[in-house]
């Protein structure tokens, strides 16, 4: 005979780095990651009551900087349902589309259902040089100035070149009415 007692000690989750196109562990100093760029976010928690395969995560992204407290929530908060379903994974794949500061939260449940505390890191997105306001209005009005200058530049050329061969046909007939009036 067994007596099985749930387990009241909660676990502890942590993220353990972010993936781009190489491993960046040290999370206090993460550099500034681009719109567009997928970022792999890596968790993990310490349990060990529940076995590797059975331990659950659930993960969520907000705009801004949250703290722990501010991420977690009660049951009945609007906040709790925008949490992304738990899944066995331990990691969550993300490619941020607007430039800003986001949290990235998680949270362990482990066999007993206990929910640990969240574990957060703040990313910061910024968008690439060419999507910058500041370097595509003026890039783009350049562009298109030179686009209008080439434009107009092969116009005049074509015009000079047909006015050329009109003047050579009219030499040409011109040369042929003086020798034929030059025989007779």
């Amino acid at each position: 005979v067994t007596r099985y007692r749930p387990n009241t000690v909660a676990p502890i989750a942590r993220v353990t780095g972010v993936f781009t196109d190489q491993l960046q562990t040290n999370l206090s100093s993460l550099p500034r990651f681009t719109t567009g760029s997928r970022l792999s976010l890596l968790f993990d928690s310490i349990d060990l009551k529940t076995v590797p395969e059975k331990r659950l995560f659930r993960c969520r992204i907000m705009s801004g900087v949250k703290t722990a407290d501010e991420v977690g929530g009660t049951r009945e908060s609007p906040e709790f349902r925008t949490w992304l379903p738990a899944s066995k994974e331990t990691q969550y794949d993300w490619t941020p589309r607007e430039p800003g500061t986001y949290t990235f939260a998680v949270q362990a449940i482990d066999r007993d259902l206990n929910y640990s505390e969240p574990a957060t890191l703040v990313l910061h997105v910024f968008a690439p040089w060419y999507a910058n306001a500041w370097v595509l209005y003026p890039g783009g009005a350049s562009f298109a100035g030179l686009g209008l200058i080439a434009l107009l530049a092969t116009t005049k050329a074509r015009r000079r070149k047909r006015e050329a061969r009109e003047l050579r046909e009219r030499l040409f007939a011109e040369e042929q009415k003086a020798r034929a009036i030059a025989e007779n």
